[in-house]
C-alpha cells in the first residue's frame, strides 16, 4: 500500500479558508524558525543531487508544511515526529510535535488574506480527494473539513475525476500550474493538497525604462540578467562580503529577502554563514543603491528523497504511518513540487504546486549603501504576520522561463504520474 505525496503548493488567486480552527496559531517566530532550517536543509539536499542541472534552487516551504500539517491529522506518533523534525522544529519548553503541528494548522487556516485586501493577494487552500475503495474514516475528513480543507470522497479509477484535481490546481494558481497529474486511472487511496497563492506591488515601482541589460557572475562564468536599478530606504545588513536587503511589499506584511556576497560568485553551500539572515535579524535601516535582476522562473522538484534525508525517512518506514486516515496501511510514495516565481519592476507573483497522493498500500542614517546583486543570491518571499516562507531558494543564473529546473523537469512532473 502506499501514499503518493503530491501536494499542491500553488502560489494563485484563491478564495479565504474561513472555517473554524480551535487551537490557537504558533508564534511567528517559531514559525519562521522551522521554516528557515526547512529550507536551507532541503536546498542543500537538492544541491547535492548529482543529475542536478538546473543552477536555480526555488521551492515553497509554506507548502510543504501545509500539506504535511493536514496529513498529521492521521499520522501515528513515530511519522507526527518525523514530520515535525522535517519540517524544521526544534524541541522547546512548553512545545512537542503534537501541540506544534496543531497549531501550525490554526495558523495556515488564518493566514489567508480577505480577497478585499488592496495591497497583497495571498491564500492557503487545501483539498483532499479519497478513493472510496481506500476505506477512509470519517473522523479524520471531518478533522480536515475543520481546518477549512475540501475534503471529498470519489474513486481514482475514473478519469474524470483526476481531472478535478488538475482544475483545481490550475484555478487556484490563476492557470500559472495547469496541471500536475497525469489524467490517467489512478490505484486507490488519498489525493491531498495545498494550493497558495501570492501577488503584490512593490511600494515604489523600479523604472522600466532603467532596466538594462547588465554582466550577472555566476559560478561557471558571466552571463547577461536584465538589472532593475533604484535608490530607497531599506532594512540592510554588511558583514564583510555578504551583504542582504529586505524588500517590503505594499502594506508591509510581506517581504522579499535577498543574501548575496558581492566579491565572489559562490555556490548555495556557500552561503551556509549568512543563511541565517534571511529571517531578517540585525537588520539596520539604510539608504540604498539596489541594482538586482528581474527573472521569471519555473520548476519541478521531486522531494521525497531529500525530505527524507532531513527527517522525513523516521515515519516513512512506519507500517502504520498514517493509520488514522484510512483503515488500508498507506505508505509515501513520491512528493513532488512545482514552483512558478516572477520577480520584476512592478512586483512579485509567484505560484507554487506541492501534492500529496496518497495510495493504497530602526537605526539613524548613514552613508548610502550600494548592493548590486550581480552574482548568484539566496532568497525568501517572507510573511512578516505569520512566520511562513512562501518561497525560498538559490537564484544562480536569472532567467525567464522554465529553466530553473533544468529545462524540461517541471513538464516531466506533470507527465509522471506513476506511484
Amino acid at each position: 500500500m502506499r501514499l503518493m505525496l503530491i501536494a499542491a503548493v500553488v502560489l494563485a488567486l484563491a478564495h479565504g479558508i474561513s472555517a473554524p480552527c480551535k487551537a490557537q496559531p504558533l508564534s511567528p517566530e517559531r514559525v519562521l524558525g522551522a521554516q528557515t532550517r526547512l529550507s536551507a536543509r532541503l536546498a542543500a539536499e537538492l544541491e547535492k543531487q548529482p543529475s542536478r542541472q538546473s543552477p536555480n534552487i526555488v521551492i515553497s516551504p509554506a507548502s510543504i508544511a501545509g500539506v504535511m500539517a493536514l496529513l498529521d491529522i492521521g499520522a501515528d506518533a513515530k511519522m507526527r515526529g518525523a514530520i515535525w523534525d522535517m519540517l524544521g522544529f526544534k524541541p522547546a519548553l512548553g512545545h512537542d510535535a503534537a501541540s506544534d503541528l496543531k497549531a501550525l494548522r490554526a495558523t495556515i487556516t488564518q493566514a489567508p488574506l480577505s480577497p478585499n485586501t488592496k495591497d497583497a493577494k495571498f491564500n492557503f487552500a487545501n483539498a483532499v480527494l479519497i478513493d472510496p475503495a481506500a476505506k477512509p474514516y470519517a473522523r479524520a475528513m471531518d478533522e480536515m473539513r475543520d481546518t477549512g480543507a475540501e475534503v471529498s470522497v470519489a474513486p481514482f479509477s475514473d478519469v474524470a475525476n483526476i481531472k478535478r484535481i488538475n482544475e483545481w490546481v490550475a484555478k487556484k494558481t490563476e492557470n500559472l500550474i495547469p496541471s500536475i497529474l497525469q489524467e490517467q486511472p489512478l490505484p486507490p487511496g488519498l489525493i491531498a493538497m495545498n494550493a497558495l497563492y501570492f501577488k503584490s506591488l512593490w511600494p515604489q515601482a523600479f523604472v522600466a525604462e532603467q532596466t538594462r541589460p547588465q554582466p550577472f557572475h555566476t559560478v561557471s562564468g558571466d552571463v547577461e540578467a536584465l538589472m532593475m536599478h533604484r535608490f530607497g530606504s531599506y532594512n540592510f545588513k554588511r558583514e564583510g562580503d555578504f551583504a542582504a536587503i529586505e524588500m517590503p511589499y505594499r502594506g508591509d506584511r510581506f517581504t522579499l529577502m535577498l543574501v548575496t556576497n558581492t566579491a565572489r560568485s559562490l555556490p548555495f553551500a556557500g552561503f551556509s554563514k549568512a543563511g541565517g539572515w534571511l529571517d531578517g535579524s540585525g537588520f539596520v535601516r539604510k539608504d540604498v543603491d539596489l541594482s538586482i535582476p528581474c527573472f521569471t522562473l519555473e520548476a519541478g522538484e521531486e522531494l521525497l528523497e531529500p525530505l527524507k534525508e532531513i527527517g522525513l525517512k523516521n515515519g516513512a518506514d512506519s507500517a502504520t504511518a498514517f493509520e488514522g486516515l484510512t483503515a488500508l496501511p498507506q505508505e509515501i510514495s513520491r512528493i513532488v513540487q512545482k514552483t512558478y516565481l516572477r520577480v520584476d519592476e512592478e512586483g512579485t507573483e509567484a505560484a507554487a504546486a506541492t501534492g500529496v497522493v496518497t495510495v493504497t498500500a530602526a537605526m539613524p542614517r548613514g552613508e548610502p549603501e550600494k548592493l548590486v546583486l550581480d552574482r548568484p543570491f539566496i532568497f525568501a518571499l517572507r510573511d512578516r504576520q505569520t512566520g511562513l516562507i512562501l518561497m525560498s531558494g538559490y537564484i544562480g543564473k536569472p532567467v525567464t522561463g522554465p529553466a530553473a529546473d533544468g529545462g524540461d523537469g517541471a513538464n516531466k512532473l506533470a507527465s509522471e504520474s506513476k506511484p
